[in-house]
C-alpha cells in the first residue's frame, strides 16, 4: 500500500471500526465484531490489488478471517463507497454497476 494512501487511512474516522459494524443488525454477518482492525483489500484490477479508499474496507479480526463467507456483503460496501467513475475504471472482467445494482436489491440500498 502507498504510505500516503496508509496515512490518508490512519486518520480517516471510517477506519476505526469493522466497516460491517455499521450494518443493519439485522443484516450484520457473524453479528459480533471482535479483535483489532486490519484492512481488507476487497477487489483486484489488473492481477493487483486496488490502491484506492474505496476497495480498502476495515474489518475486524474475525471478519478478515471470513471474507470469503462475507464477499457480497463486502462487495455492496465498497461499491456503495465508490463513485460512477471509479466503478467504471474497473469494470472490464465484472460489470461492478450490473453488480452494486443487483447487491443493492438483494441487501437493501445502503
Amino acid at each position: 500500500m502507498p504510505s500516503r494512501l496508509r496515512k490518508e487511512l490512519q486518520v480517516d474516522p471510517y477506519y476505526i471500526n469493522c466497516c460491517l459494524r455499521a450494518v443493519r443488525a439485522s443484516e450484520r454477518a457473524n453479528m459480533g465484531c471482535s479483535g483489532r482492525i486490519e484492512w481488507h483489500h476487497n477487489a483486484r484490477f489488473g492481477g493487483s490489488n486496488i490502491q484506492e479508499r474505496f476497495a480498502i474496507l476495515p474489518l475486524c479480526k474475525i471478519h478478515h478471517r471470513a471474507v470469503n463467507q462475507l464477499k457480497e456483503k463486502l462487495d455492496q460496501i465498497m461499491l456503495n463507497r465508490a463513485t460512477d467513475d471509479q466503478i467504471k475504471k474497473i469494470s472490464k472482467a465484472v460489470d461492478y454497476q450490473r453488480l452494486k445494482i443487483y447487491l443493492n436489491k438483494k441487501y437493501g440500498d445502503m
